[in-house]
C-alpha cells in the first residue's frame, strides 16, 4: 500500500496562521491514527505573487503537507504506506476550512 491523496479546492477565508497550520497538521496525523516523526513545521509567505501559508508534517509512514494562498486556493497531500480512509480525510479538510470546489484524486503509488 502507498497510497496518495492529493486535494485541489477554493476556500473564501483562507488562513494565514502558520500555528494554526501546525496544529491542523497534528490532528489530521491523528484522525488516520499515524505518528508524527518529525513535528510540523508552517511558514507564512508575504511575496505578492505567492502569498499564503505553507506547512508540512513527517509522518512515519510518510508525510503530509498543505498550501493555502491568500487568492482563495487550497493544495493538500497526504502519502502513507499504511492504509487510510480518504473520504474521511477530504471531509476532514472541508470542515476545517470550510472549502467550497473540491477536487481530489488517489494515486496508487506501489511498483
Amino acid at each position: 500500500m502507498h497510497k496518495h491523496l492529493v486535494v485541489t479546492a477554493t476556500l473564501q477565508d483562507p488562513p494565514k496562521d502558520p500555528e494554526f497550520i501546525k496544529q491542523w497538521l497534528r490532528d489530521l496525523t491523528r484522525l488516520v491514527n499515524m505518528e508524527i516523526f518529525i513535528e510540523p513545521v508552517a511558514k507564512y509567505c508575504d511575496d505578492p505573487n505567492n502569498a499564503g501559508v505553507t506547512g508540512a508534517i513527517v509522518i512515519t509512514t510518510s508525510h503530509a503537507s498543505v498550501h493555502i494562498w491568500d487568492h482563495g486556493l487550497f493544495q493538500a497531500d497526504l502519502y502513507s504506506c499504511k492504509d487510510y480512509d480518504e473520504v474521511t480525510v477530504v471531509d476532514f479538510m472541508v470542515n476545517s476550512f470550510n472549502l467550497g470546489t473540491v477536487k481530489y484524486q488517489v494515486i496508487d503509488r506501489s511498483i
